[in-house]
């Protein structure tokens, strides 16, 4: 019986084929281990954030409060005033870059 001479080309798409077929199992059972992490993850997050958030907020509320009570705070003396400045400038450093357009006077 004579034997049959294969292209190369289709020899070279039948190993590969060969090879996929072997890596194609191991990588969907990579994926079927990794989606239970995955989905853990998610879980946790989803615990997680909020309270993180919550928090977060509170500190900025806290903040917020403070300095609505030394803004409405009348200064009388000079280093009052000098306080008030500052303070002025310090919130203005600390929002400006949270403003995407700034207007600035003449």
């Amino acid at each position: 019986m004579k034997a049959r001479v294969v292209p190369v080309h289709l020899q070279v798409i039948h190993d590969t084929l060969l090879v996929k077929a072997r890596v194609v199992p191991v990588q969907l059972q990579v994926i079927h281990d990794i989606l239970p992490v995955k989905a853990r993850v998610v879980q946790v997050i989803h615990d997680i954030l909020p309270m993180k958030a919550r928090s977060e907020v509170d500190r900025l509320l806290s903040e917020l409060q403070d300095a609505q009570f030394k803004l409405e705070f009348e200064p009388t003396t000079t280093i009052e005033y000098v306080e008030s400045l500052m303070l002025l400038d310090e919130i203005h450093e600390r929002v400006s870059p949270l403003m995407p357009l700034t207007v600035h006077s003449v």
